[in-house]
């Protein structure tokens, strides 16, 4: 059952994430602020993607956890600035007081700091051969700077009135599609499929595809519970409901069209429909 597969491959991501996490009586609190974002419920897709990619092409699942874990640990810092008054400025993230509120601006802004750099250390020790391990942290680096994560977040912020879907599609491919398209990338290259580039284009554009659906239906949810107008970033201020919920559907049939050919990758092509299956 795909709920069984994603529940095993969180608790062995978070279990790695707490043998990461060392508290020190110095700065107790920063451990505990970065361990209140980590451990606040997050849906942990781009490491169940990076795993079950590298499980499906042949991969060491160790390996891949503990890559996984580095890549959790970045988009868990995003988050964390992201809430930061001086960008999104929310009070609150999952039901829960965003870190900020908990912790204090500071200690919050420096939890983020934190992450950020220690995922890298953890992604430098993941266990992989040392030309895997460059590949691991090169598309890292590229996925959450300034052509990947960090420049969709500017545009969030920067986004002029009026923006248009290219706009929109843009940014959103920047700020959340990166770090899933990254997830993929990583599974791969810790696998012999990395040697074969029609595997590598076909498990890209399926990221793509499933990474866009994924904020089209967060946007679409967004939009439904609100009961209110979109929200400028949102994709639902170019298109309607009914148009959005289609163009997750056609994006879902994509991904899994263009990779359900390949061995063992049933899991993956589950997944797609069950993202999908927000929107309804």
């Amino acid at each position: 059952m795909l709920t069984e597969i994603i529940t095993k491959d969180c608790t062995l991501v978070e279990k790695e994430l707490k043998s990461i996490l060392i508290g020190n009586p110095d700065y107790d609190a920063l451990v505990q602020a970065e361990a209140y974002s980590l451990f606040s419920g997050g849906k942990r897709i781009r490491p169940f993607l990076l795993i079950e990619t590298c499980k499906a092409f042949g991969g060491d699942e160790a390996t891949a956890v503990k890559a996984a874990a580095a890549l959790e640990m970045i988009h868990t810092y995003s988050l964390i600035h992201d809430d930061l008054p001086c960008m999104d400025n929310d009070d609150f993230r999952r039901g829960k007081p965003s870190c900020h509120k908990a912790f204090g601006e500071a200690t919050a802004l420096l939890a983020g700091d934190a992450l950020l750099t220690d995922a890298f250390g953890v992604a430098a020790f993941c266990g992989a051969s040392a030309e895997q391990t460059l590949n691991v942290i090169a598309i890292l680096s590229s996925a959450a700077g300034t052509h990947g994560m960090v420049g969709g977040q500017y545009m969030d912020l920067n986004m002029p009135n009026g923006a248009d879907r290219n706009y929109l599609d843009k940014m959103q491919a920047l700020k959340t599609g990166a770090l899933i398209s990254a997830a993929v990338r990583i599974g791969i290259c810790l696998t012999p499929a990395a040697t074969f580039p029609e595997v590598r284009t076909a498990m890209l554009e399926y990221a793509e595809k499933i990474g866009r659906a994924f904020q089209i239906a967060d946007d679409l949810l967004d939009y439904k519970e609100s009961g209110a107008d979109a929200e400028p970033s949102s994709i639902l201020t170019v298109m309607t409901p009914q148009e959005a919920e289609e163009t997750v559907r056609a994006l879902t049939e994509q991904a899994v069209s263009g990779i359900c050919a390949y061995k063992n990758t049933e899991v993956l092509c589950e997944f797609a429909y069950y993202l999908a299956q927000r929107t309804y």
